[in-house]
């Protein structure tokens, strides 16, 4: 019974083993380097997840699983750089299941995009003058933005989860879309939402509003409301 004990230990020793040393190689996490300097927009896609830092320096860190980050791609056209997989790979078939994210750090932006399912997040606060937001194929954003100017366009089934504030703002959403701004505050803002999409914002100041096919717009604050369409089909209501 001893002698038994002992080969069922030095069994189940083994067994753990070789199964740590199988699910490392599988599931082994890399990271690789980019070098990049002077841009001030950024675009993501094909599913890869995106985390923007404010800093002094400027460089894009890529994590995830060794076998894939190897196929990640970070190009730079003038001031815009792009984060995606190498053309001619089926990404959502291949890389199924598979986490990619990239780090980024910036001195500024003034635009970010996103599609093919991607999700940006800011870790801190973003400043600057001016952005511009693009989301669309059901991507996500969560930022947490300080500037004087802001435009946002979304579509098919993108959202977008705003804090901060703004001076201006404008926002165009279709497709099932969704902003989700109530923690960003704005003086002015001008809204045009249709196709079943949805809008909370916080205007102190002034509010043109368009809503129509099923889409709504709850709006917080002290904004005089301007109405551009009387749509049965969509709501446009003052909320607490």
């Amino acid at each position: 019974m001893k002698n038994l004990s002992i080969s069922s230990k030095i069994v189940a020793i083994t067994f753990f083993a070789i199964f740590n040393l199988l699910y490392n190689q599988l599931f082994a996490q890399s990271s690789r380097n980019v070098s990049v300097s002077g841009f001030n927009s950024i675009g993501v896609s094909s599913g890869i997840n995106l985390f923007l830092t404010q800093g002094n320096t400027e460089n894009v860190v890529i994590k995830g699983d060794e076998d894939v980050i190897k196929d990640v791609v970070v190009e730079q056209k003038a001031g815009n750089i792009s984060v995606k997989y190498k053309d001619g790979i089926n990404w959502s078939r291949l890389f199924k299941g598979k986490v990619i994210n990239v780090y980024v750090t910036f001195k500024k932006l003034n635009a970010i995009a996103a599609s093919g399912g991607s999700d940006v997040e800011t870790e801190g606060i973003l400043k600057t003058d001016n952005i511009s937001l693009a989301a669309s194929s059901g991507s996500d954003m969560d930022l947490d933005i300080v500037c004087k100017d802001a435009t946002i366009a979304i579509s098919g089934g993108a959202d977008i989860d705003l804090k901060g504030s703004a001076e201006n703002m404008k926002v165009s959403a279709s497709g099932g879309s969704d902003v989700n701004a109530f923690d960003f505050k704005v003086n002015y803002a001008q809204i045009n939402i249709s196709g079943g999409s949805d809008a909370n914002v916080y205007v102190n100041k002034g509010l043109t509003a368009n809503a129509t096919g099923g889409s709504d717009i709850k709006y917080k604050g002290n904004a005089a409301l301007k109405k551009l369409s009387n749509s049965k089909s969509a709501d446009i209501t003052h909320v607490n």
